[in-house]
């Protein structure tokens, strides 16, 4: 026979703590989750309410904002403690049923805050990493979550294939490209859905108003900020895109600011911010540093296990286009980025 775990209480918690001041806030928080998981379809609320407790519990500790390792926990626990049994969550988590900042994500493994999460049972199934997603529509535009290896606009010789573009032409009737992503990078997408729009949309590109950031996993440990202003040429002498050597005049201007993010093993999650967009320019100018991104096959070197480029398109902020305020929008690490990113922190 089954044994039940009592259930603890904000009181129970704090009395725990009051004859164990030393007990570390990641195992309370660890024993908080089996708790709720040993009586999952009760204790959903309990666990959001206990859980805000311990964030408090820490900061008076130790003056600071708990880590997200003490607090936070796994996307399935989450699911879990909401009432869901385990296959019941993953079956929604693979149905792309489960959206993490509004897009969706089939990582139960992934470290996040219970209000962050959404489910929406009563979405479209879809398979999460292949599929693009509408996040945002309004009367002109659109922002769409593009996964990786799917292409932005249409290419000439593979008409047959998927583009971001189509996808929107087929719900909005209309679609018109603003700016593109390269067919390996995932992330956010804005589109255009009538031609006055776009025009205006453009104009704000042109005038740098639009502020596009990636994330990158690169090779290499990379210490501090860094910006990278050079000009680029068709052909920098090996056949492709990339810097003018120094002293010469001709080029386009190309501006990228890089901020390491997080150290991994032989590698950095980093963001890299666009003052321009060439084709490309985040890709070479990691490259030419010395830092290649790590899946790609055209500036760099692949290796064995590398199946994607490391490239995520995750904030993309701009004026409307009609009231002129300020639109703002982000999107976590695609999965199997972060499930990379994970991996390679294990062993950094």
């Amino acid at each position: 026979m089954r044994t039940t775990i009592p259930l603890p209480t904000q009181e129970r918690v704090l009395s725990q703590k009051s004859r164990n001041p030393s007990l570390p806030i990641a195992i309370a928080n660890r024993i908080l989750c089996a708790y709720c998981l040993e009586q999952p379809r009760t204790n959903g609320d309990l666990f959001l309410r206990v859980s805000r407790v311990l964030m408090i519990e820490c900061k008076a500790q130790t003056g600071t904002k708990p880590s997200k390792d003490t607090i936070m926990t796994t996307l399935l626990q989450i699911l879990r403690a909401k009432g869901l049994s385990n296959s019941s969550a993953k079956k929604l988590l693979k149905s792309g049923k489960v959206r993490l900042h509004g897009i969706p994500t089939a990582d139960g493994g992934r470290i996040v805050k219970p209000e962050d999460i959404d489910i929406r049972s009563n979405s479209p199934r879809m398979i999460v990493g292949r599929d693009p997603v509408i996040v945002h529509r309004e009367d002109g535009f659109v922002v769409v979550w593009k996964p990786a290896n799917y292409l932005s606009v249409p290419a000439h010789n593979r008409r047959k294939e998927y583009s971001v573009i189509s996808f929107v032409r087929r719900i909005c009737d209309a679609s018109y490209a603003v700016h593109r992503l390269d067919e390996g990078t995932s992330g956010l997408m804005l589109v255009a859905t009538t031609e006055a729009t776009q025009q205006i949309l453009k104009a704000s590109l042109e005038e740098r108003k639009v502020h596009r950031a990636y994330l990158a996993i690169a090779k290499g440990h990379i210490r501090e900020k860094k910006t990278i202003n050079t000009l680029f040429v068709r052909n920098r002498g090996d056949g492709l895109r990339g810097s003018a050597p120094r002293g010469e005049q001709n080029g386009k201007r190309a501006i990228t600011h890089i901020r390491p993010v997080e150290r991994l093993k032989k590698a950095t999650l980093l963001e890299a911010i666009l003052d321009t967009g060439r084709t490309h320019q985040i890709r070479i100018h990691l490259s030419e540093w010395g830092h290649p991104i790590i899946g790609d096959d055209l500036y760099g070197r692949i290796q064995k296990g590398e199946n994607r480029l490391a490239l995520h398109a995750w904030k993309l902020r701009f004026p409307h286009p009609t009231t002129k305020k300020e639109m703002g929008f982000f999107a976590p690490l695609a999965d199997d980025l972060e499930r990379m990113r994970r991996n390679l922190s294990r062993g950094s």
